[in-house]
């Protein structure tokens, strides 16, 4: 038997400070307006197999346009202009796993095996900026690529 479901989740986090942006609304940092996400579960021969993929639009950062570092301040990043007025590109990933559940006597072992982004997205996680270095420089963080992982579960 084939089951699955797909979800879609549309939001927008905003922020507004009066000392803070010119009193302007701005994007929170975890904002993230679409995340769609897919499943499809299956058992065949006493194991479990399921897919997922999941797309999410990109979380806001401030461009290097409007950033400064004031000298004497510690190398402390101030905003001059519009606070995350720009967004990393949408990610994606497809996640498989394979459980396979066996009985012996009265001990109950679960094997499985599951791989995180199976086709190896350099998906952008945000971005981190670099106050050190001559000029400030801002560079991207990445999630995981490709993460395989196994594991076995006993119970008796």
């Amino acid at each position: 038997m084939i089951t699955g479901w797909i979800s879609y989740h549309n939001s927008n986090t905003k922020y507004q400070l009066s000392d803070f942006n010119q009193g302007k609304l701005f994007f929170a940092d975890h904002d993230k307006n679409h995340e769609l996400k897919t499943i499809i579960l299956g058992e065949i021969f006493n194991t479990n197999l399921s897919a997922s993929w999941v797309f999410s639009s990109g979380r806001p950062f401030t461009s290097l346009e409007n950033l400064y570092v004031e000298s004497g301040s510690g190398y402390e990043i101030f905003s001059k202009g519009d606070y995350n007025n720009e967004r990393v590109k949408s990610s994606h990933h497809l996640d498989i796993s394979l459980v396979k559940s066996l009985e012996m006597s009265k001990v109950q072992i679960e094997l499985g095996f599951s791989i995180y982004n199976l086709y190896n997205k350099k998906n952008i996680a945000h971005k981190r900026y670099n106050p050190f270095s001559r000029e400030l420089s801002i560079k991207d963080i990445s999630m995981f690529g490709i993460t395989p992982s196994i594991f076995a579960k006993i119970s008796f």
